[in-house]
């Protein structure tokens, strides 16, 4: 599986969104399908790379977007996404 984190900080909250999809898809075609949505414009590429959903370890990095995986950081964003709604 690959990921993508998408955040944008407004004042003094910063907010991020992971999307998880499957590896035949590549990086950057869904950061622009994601970047596309009207509420989403704000957003940027913040992180990305590879989740290995059964130990929710996240490494690596896209090429095709130049950004690499924040490891721990990434994993606790999306190991609590559902409590903290991506508040960070």
């Amino acid at each position: 599986m690959k990921y993508i984190v998408l955040g944008k900080t407004d004042t003094a909250v910063t907010h991020e969104v992971p999307i998880i999809f499957p590896n035949f898809m590549v990086h950057s075609l869904v950061a622009d399908a994601m970047l596309a949505y009207p509420n989403m414009q704000d957003y940027k590429v913040v992180a990305a790379g590879d989740i290995h959903p059964s130990l929710l370890t996240c490494s690596g990095d896209s090429e095709s977007l130049g950004v690499a995986s924040r490891g721990r950081e990434d994993e606790q964003l999306i190991g609590s996404i559902n409590y903290t709604h991506g508040f960070v």
